[in-house]
């Protein structure tokens, strides 16, 4: 058996059907426990997840270790066994998604998400053995079930203790919808200064400036940056310039024209 964890937003950043799909092919058809703590993301990121469940040739265990909300729920289902513990929170909603344009377009969006929520409800209708409009109903209210909850809708297929302390059951789903919540709330000043100071801790203005001509982004410099500090100036001169794809004449015009700025 092959561990693999699913952990974290599904899309970009987070867990990928690329990635997903190199690690099915690395499974090699074995069967694999699929390790679930994860609060949704990308519908469409899901949807090819869920394709590439389907075409598995071996049988995959899922074993929600915290939390499957959203898109992460169906990725739960999909699994031919499920295991959730008495602390696991699982969570079914109506998919969302943003659009602008005239009113045609508005109303295809709506469609897509229309036959997108047909689809999940068929996923969780097989598992569970309820029909589609009892699951679009559950869908409609944004439903969050608890521990046996989640085998009584018939989603879980084994339920085990959780050797972690034990919470009551609003407690326990107040946690996850505010770990729900942290990663879908609209972006405020104070979180966006709380991320840049995170990705930026440590790096000086210099270290910033040196990212920016290297077209780096802080994280990928943090990985760079302790090798550059064992070489002379003229040497990370001309690794930067390397990096930003420019003869060393056009990096140092680029450099004084940053500085300048």
């Amino acid at each position: 058996m092959i561990q693999v964890s699913f952990s974290g937003r599904i899309g970009e950043g987070g867990i990928t059907s690329g990635w997903f799909f190199d690690a099915l092919r690395a499974a090699q058809g074995d069967h694999i426990e699929l390790l679930i703590s994860s609060p949704g993301g990308d519908v469409f990121e899901g949807k090819a997840i869920l394709d590439e469940m389907k075409r598995y040739s071996g049988t995959i265990t899922g074993r929600v270790t915290g939390l499957a909300a959203s898109m992460a729920s169906a990725v739960a289902a999909a699994c031919d066994t499920l295991i959730v513990t008495s602390q696991s929170v699982a969570m079914l909603h109506r998919a969302s998604g943003g659009v602008a344009g005239n009113r045609n377009q508005m109303r295809q969006a709506a469609e897509i998400l229309d036959r997108i929520d047909m689809q999940l409800s068929e996923i969780y209708a097989k598992k569970t053995g309820r029909s589609t409009a009892e699951i679009l109903e559950l869908m409609d209210k944004e439903s969050w079930f608890f521990g046996n909850e989640i085998a009584d809708l018939g989603l879980a297929d084994y339920i085990e203790e959780d050797e972690q302390e034990e919470l009551e059951r609003e407690e326990a789903v107040a946690v996850a919808q505010r770990k729900f919540n942290a990663v879908y709330a609209p972006p405020t000043p104070e979180r966006i200064a709380a991320y840049t100071e995170s990705i930026t801790q440590g790096l000086t203005a210099e270290d910033l400036q040196a990212a920016r001509m290297a077209q780096m982004s802080p994280e990928e410099y943090k990985l760079y940056m302790p090798v550059e500090k064992e070489l002379t100036e003229a040497e990370i001169e001309a690794k930067a310039a390397k990096v930003a794809g420019m003869s060393m004449e056009d990096f140092r015009k680029y450099s004084a024209m940053v500085v300048d700025k």
